[in-house]
């Protein structure tokens, strides 16, 4: 056996640096750390500091622009607000903002869309803090995170602009010395002193540079919704620096801008919380730039006189006045060269831009006469070649909502539906007719129902050509024995309908049976006038996003019967979607589409027809909302009713609930505004959506939608089809239901 040693564990066997060196080895050591420390200490510190500064290249021009906002903005940025001249409208902005700054005020600037609002709210931060006209600014906007970038902007200025490098060194190179490392701020030393530097994502610091008039100055970012309480910080004296100019940006989003609710927080945050900051025996100065989205938005409340008597609003509209030969020429000639072009041609779309742009050549003098613009420099697309063409341009190509609102900054009214909130008094809307039977004076008698695994619900509604409406009769297939119960709830089943029957049916087979039945008997059903005529059925729709193998098999075995059926299917076009104006509408893609030429709402696509049955797709929020606008307390126009009267004791609770289960909120977005349907909780809407179906069903028969507002312009219209009126059922064997082919 080898033995082995056991180590010693007794202090001896501690490492130590300087074991085994004699006195003089050690002390020749510790001098050689010690000179490396230092040397280290020294690279560290030279590093840190910032040096000698350089002086200030051209004080004349640091000192006139420092008596001029619009100097400042001309001179130091001449590739942004110094890149073309301005217009007046755009001056009488940047003298308000000065005055602000300077003095004291509270103004809002209200302008169009690329009027370069934002980098002129930017940069006349600058100006305010590098002058020293202000301390402490604060950058607010319509979220936390659009503050912030503002706050990045005016970085980038400070890293990347050599003009403002050259006057102001003593503000540009302590931000650029961090190369990016912000960590370097805490650390960084002029003439052996903290600069106090901070640079951080939503705050900026200048340096406290000896004779700097923006020494210390504090940029910080936050949403138009969180503005901090108590706001303030300590300067090199000790003193407590309250906020003293805020600049706010686009307070609003397109969403808030929709909400009664959101536009009255944002506004008490603006004047009762942000307004306060500076404390009292001192003015906070409020400069607000903003385009309108909507009528009573927040730049509308803004600038209105009587609700912000306090502070000074002004609207600048794109086009100041319009052309003479806005009608005649423009929205004519001039819009139908710029719409029509071969969809199959790559260089369709621009060379139509380029045609247009060549009859404006032809005819300048005739098409800008009695016009004026605000911005004659305002930036334009490669086929313009005048203001007045770019401004003409939006109106025709997106419409007049988006015209209106982000261009002159008078947003139209809405006009004919006052309000899309369904409530409990529909129940009481009575036609004061009995159930079934159809008011003398109805055009069109139309039916929808709604699929699901194991019910089936209807609604029969009678429509004037004007669209007013009475629904006459509704219910389910099966009959449910309850008055009160929900589609999970409900006690008589297809499956268990058809069981009884003797028919061992499985799902699919029941609901198809199902639907067959249920539309074989309200085609047949014996609707009468109040005169005791018999008024047949003019048309049905029913659902097929659900099961629609099923459905068209049903629809299929009634033919020709069912020749007056069609199938739809409801498409939710929010306001981030392409509306359907906006599709191929073309004849190899679209059999036919309406209610408006300029803004279908349904379309028949040609690979929807089967056979003899035909495919309706439509834009589920625009009819919900035509329903829902006519089933208000308030409608009158085209209004709806239900049949019964209270001397009969209808009762209309539980389909009232349905009608009243989705709510309507307003969604802005791409320049439109759609109010966007859904269902609130749990509750069911079956019945709300067959109300629907017999709303576009009617649509299709010929019923014809008053005119609630001005319908946008189509930018790709395709030729004309025949109205829904005009159309002849003329094809011997092959009748489709409304609609004929091409």
């Amino acid at each position: 056996m080898i033995a082995t040693a056991r180590a010693s564990t007794g202090p001896s066997s501690t490492f130590s640096p300087g074991a085994g060196l004699t006195e003089s080895e050690r002390h020749r050591v510790e001098d050689t750390r010690s000179r490396a420390r230092k040397r280290q200490r020294q690279i560290y510190d030279e590093a840190a500091s910032l040096g000698d500064l350089p002086y200030c290249k051209d004080i004349g021009r640091r000192r006139a622009c420092g008596q001029s906002l619009l100097e400042f903005l001309i001179r130091y940025f001449p590739h942004s607000t110094g890149l073309s001249p301005l217009g007046e409208d755009q001056l009488a902005c940047v003298a308000r903002m000065q005055v602000a700054i300077e003095e004291e005020g509270w103004v809002t600037n209200v302008m169009p869309r690329g009027f370069i609002k934002s980098t002129m709210s930017e940069n006349s931060l600058l100006w305010a803090l590098l002058y020293g006209k202000r301390r402490y600014a604060m950058f607010f906007a319509g979220t936390a995170g659009l503050a912030e970038k503002g706050v990045a902007s005016v970085l980038s200025e400070l890293i990347t602009n050599d003009l403002l490098l050259e006057d102001f060194p003593e503000a540009c190179i302590p931000f650029r010395a961090l190369e990016g490392k912000t960590i370097r701020a805490n650390y960084q030393t002029y003439r052996g002193q903290a600069t106090n530097l901070e640079c951080k994502k939503d705050l900026l610091r200048f340096a406290n540079i000896p004779g700097f008039e923006g020494a210390g100055a504090i940029l910080e970012a936050y949403g138009v919704l969180a503005p901090p309480r108590g706001a303030r910080y300590k300067n090199e004296k000790g003193e407590n620096v309250r906020p003293d100019l805020a600049v706010i940006d686009d307070p609003s989003t397109d969403d808030s801008a929709k909400s009664d609710t959101q536009n009255a927080s944002r506004l008490r945050y603006i004047k009762n919380s942000i307004s306060m900051m500076g404390g009292h025996g001192s003015e906070m100065s409020l400069v607000i730039n903003a385009t309108i989205i909507a009528e009573g938005d927040l730049a509308s409340r803004l600038t209105d006189p009587e609700e912000s008597p306090e502070i000074q609003g002004v609207r600048v509209a794109m086009v100041k006045e319009m052309p003479d030969a806005l009608e005649s020429h423009w929205l004519k000639e001039y819009a139908e060269i710029r719409r029509n072009y071969d969809r199959d041609n790559p260089r369709g779309r621009v060379e139509a831009k380029e045609r247009s742009t060549q009859f404006l050549k032809e005819n300048y003098e005739v098409m800008h006469a009695g016009s004026k613009v605000a911005w004659e420099n305002i930036g334009l697309e490669r086929t313009e070649i005048s203001a007045l063409q770019h401004a003409l341009n939006i109106l025709i190509d997106k419409g007049p909502d988006t015209f209106w609102a982000e261009c002159q900054n008078k947003p139209l009214r809405p006009q004919g539906i006052e309000s899309l909130e369904i409530t409990k008094d529909v129940e009481t809307r009575y036609s004061g007719l009995s159930e079934k039977i159809v008011p003398n004076d109805t055009s069109f008698l139309v039916f929808g129902v709604d699929v699901h695994a194991e019910l089936l619900y209807f609604t029969v509604t009678a429509v004037q050509h004007d669209f007013t409406g009475t629904v006459i009769d509704y219910g389910t297939f099966p009959e449910q024995p309850n008055d009160i119960f929900t589609l999970r709830s409900a006690k008589n089943t297809l499956t268990k309908h058809y069981s009884l029957e003797k028919q061992k049916l499985g799902n699919e087979r029941a609901i198809e049976q199902g639907v067959e039945d249920l539309v074989h008997e309200l085609l047949n059903s014996a609707y009468r006038t109040a005169n005791g005529d018999l008024f047949p059925v003019t048309g049905g729709a029913v659902d097929i996003g659900y099961k629609q193998t099923e459905c068209k098999n049903a629809i299929r075995r009634l033919l020709p019967a069912s020749d007056k059926v069609i199938l739809t299917r409801g498409i939710g076009i929010g306001a981030v979607k392409k509306p359907m104006r906006e599709y191929d509408l073309s004849a190899k893609k679209v059999i036919r589409y309406g209610p408006s030429i300029e803004d279908p709402r349904w379309i028949v696509p040609s690979s929807g027809r089967d056979g003899e049955l035909y495919e309706v797709q439509f834009d589920s929020n625009f009819w919900k909302a035509v329903v829902a606008s006519r089933l208000t307390q308030s409608a009158t126009k085209s209004r709806w009713d239900l049949y019964g009267s209270s001397n009969l004791r209808t009762n209309h609770i539980h389909f009232a609930k349905h009608l009243m289960a989705e709510q309507a909120t307003q969604v802005s977005a791409n320049g439109r505004v759609v109010d966007e349907f859904n269902v609130v909780g749990h509750q069911d809407n079956h019945w709300f959506d067959t109300t629907v179906q017999c709303a576009v069903t009617a649509s299709l028969c010929g019923a014809v939608l008053p005119v609630a507002a001005v319908a946008p312009l189509r930018a790709d219209p395709t030729p004309t089809p025949k109205m829904v009126s005009d159309l002849e059922m003329d094809l011997g064997d092959e009748r489709p239901f409304l609609i004929t082919a091409r």
